[in-house]
């Protein structure tokens, strides 16, 4: 799976105009499009010393140039760019960037440049303030504002982006998301990295993308249950780190599809040697893919019966490509990974697409005759995999550790079945007549009709045969 990720990240990379790895670290200011105002404070240099020139209002311009990178609550922006909520606030924080310049990733005498920068701002800081405070107050109305420092030498102005010195605070910044956690730094010296199978001067513990562990659990650890020593699991170079962080972005983005009740899973393709990334990207990942098809009524509602129409689209492409599916759900706004299923095949996919077609002709004459017709107009009678969690549901209820702990046992066996359905193994008969029989004794002892329970029972065990 890492390798398809970083093929993915090779390709947008290469390709998309994200050669730079800085493009991946930066973050755009105006993500929500309010922040059209930028503040900037502006200083001269002579010689290596520095001195307030200006405040200036400008139209938000090119992000990168800014070389953003958010923190969280009431941490320093990692470079002086900065969101305004309040400007007196706001250019505290950003006078802290210049305070604290010791936490900076630099070399001495780089440190000793960020020093004089702050001693020129904090000489003026009550000038530069009401500057700012003026500039501020005549923004549009619903307009917000950004606060970054340039450097204006009377010809040209130059961005934190055009200068050397931030763009390397903010690449080692970069660095120290992928080698620290839990307060620990963890760091390979001139190892082989993991993905591109090369020497590096420095390899990182912590660029796998959508980790299955937490490495704070010492039994997740090579060597010696160590957090500092975790790197040895998964070395990972940061030129590795940052495509595959792009590789992640675009799939996040673009490849990521509603499931069942909840469930989310994100669709990875990797392709035989020789094979176009760029193809199967632009039929994957197009935008529009959905807003073209011409849907009728019973094919919307196997949609919204969560499986969506993008494994069918897989399936009629041929064996040079296989999919994983990594399937998710949203915990905090965290993802939580249920299940990983690696090497799935197009033949594969449309021979579940081939059966369930088989069984749903099958079974319609039972829609007719069986179902009423209410029941009728809220139970299509076709399969997908909603039928399967049905007899695997989710029930949780606060307070009541029992139901909970039922329903993560459902949820996982709910999960596995998911998977021996796409890799073609066997599931336990008498397993599944079980959970069956559960749900229509549910419905039994509510006094509710037992006939669709029993119904959707016939036609997963149909469809399970038939595969």
């Amino acid at each position: 799976m890492i390798e398809a990720v970083r093929r993915i990240g090779d390709y947008i990379q290469d390709n998309k105009g994200g050669g730079d790895p800085l493009s991946k670290i930066i973050e755009n200011p105006d993500s929500n499009g309010k922040y059209k105002q930028v503040l900037v404070v502006a200083l001269k240099e002579d010689a290596g010393e520095y001195s307030f020139s200006h405040v200036e209002s400008q139209e938000f311009k090119e992000y990168t140039k800014y070389l953003y990178k958010g923190k969280k609550g009431n941490a320093l922006d990692a470079t002086p760019t900065s969101r305004i909520t309040e400007v007196k606030r706001t250019f505290k924080k950003f006078l802290g960037r210049f305070e604290n310049y010791k936490d900076y990733p630099l070399s001495e005498e780089e440190i000793e440049s960020v020093r004089r920068m702050g001693e020129a701002i904090k000489a003026d800081q009550d000038k530069i303030l009401a500057e700012l405070q003026d500039k501020f107050s005549s923004r549009k109305a619903g307009d917000s504002s950004i606060l970054t420092l340039v450097f204006d030498d009377g010809i040209n102005i130059k961005y934190l982006g055009d200068i050397p010195l931030f763009r390397n605070v903010l690449l080692k910044k970069g660095c120290k998301a992928f080698s620290n956690k839990y307060g620990v730094e963890s760091i390979g010296q001139d190892k082989v990295c993991s993905v591109c199978g090369d020497v590096k001067e420095q390899v990182y513990s912590f660029a796998v993308p959508w980790t299955f562990h937490n490495y704070d659990k010492p039994g997740n650890i090579a060597g010696g249950f160590n957090v500092a020593e975790s790197w040895k699991n998964t070395p990972i170079c940061f030129e590795c780190a940052t495509r595959l962080e792009t590789g992640k972005i675009y799939i996040e983005d673009k490849l990521n599809f509603n499931f069942v009740y909840g469930f989310r899973y994100l669709l990875i393709p990797k392709l035989a040697l020789g094979g176009d990334i760029k193809d199967i990207l632009t039929i994957l990942g197009a935008k529009d893919r959905k807003e073209h098809q011409k849907l009728d009524q019973e094919a919307k509602r196997r949609l919204l019966a969560d499986e969506g129409d993008i494994l069918d689209i897989v399936a009629k492409q041929s064996d040079f490509v296989s999919t994983s599916l990594l399937f998710y759900e949203v915990d905090n706004s965290q993802y939580k990974i249920l299940l990983l299923v690696e090497g799935i095949l197009p033949s594969r996919l449309s021979r579940l697409f081939s059966v369930k077609n088989t069984v749903d002709k099958r079974f319609k004459p039972y829609y007719d005759i069986a179902l009423s017709e209410p029941q009728r107009e809220k139970n299509p009678l076709v399969f997908n995999f909603g039928v399967v969690r049905r007899f695997f549901p989710s029930e949780k209820e606060k307070g009541d550790f029992a139901a909970k702990s039922k329903s993560k046992i459902s949820d996982k066996m709910f999960m596995e079945v998911v998977n021996k359905i796409f890799v073609s193994n066997s599931i336990d008969y008498q397993l599944l007549i079980g959970f069956i029989t559960e749900r229509i004794r549910d419905a039994f002892d509510k006094n509710a009709s037992t006939n669709i329970s029993t119904i959707y029972g016939f036609l997963l065990l149909h469809y399970l045969n038939e595969l």
